[in-house]
């Protein structure tokens, strides 16, 4: 699982290869492949997009360098 937010804050839940909204809605005409250390976003004409992800430390802290 990874949690990813949009450009105006709105929060997104990566799970399986699904895209859900705050809502718990799967966004339609998306899909997801998480990786150790980045997310790969496919767009319904296949685009694909990849995000460097943060870990976070047991304290809840991000951890990395963006």
């Amino acid at each position: 699982m990874a949690i990813i937010a949009a450009s105006d804050g709105e929060p997104f839940i990566l799970r399986a290869g699904r895209i859900y909204d705050q809502k718990n809605r799967i966004v339609s005409g998306v899909s997801c492949i998480i990786k150790e250390n980045s997310v790969i976003i496919i767009s319904q004409n296949r685009a694909m997009t990849e995000l460097s992800l943060r870990k976070k430390d047991e304290a809840g802290i991000s951890m990395g360098t963006q």
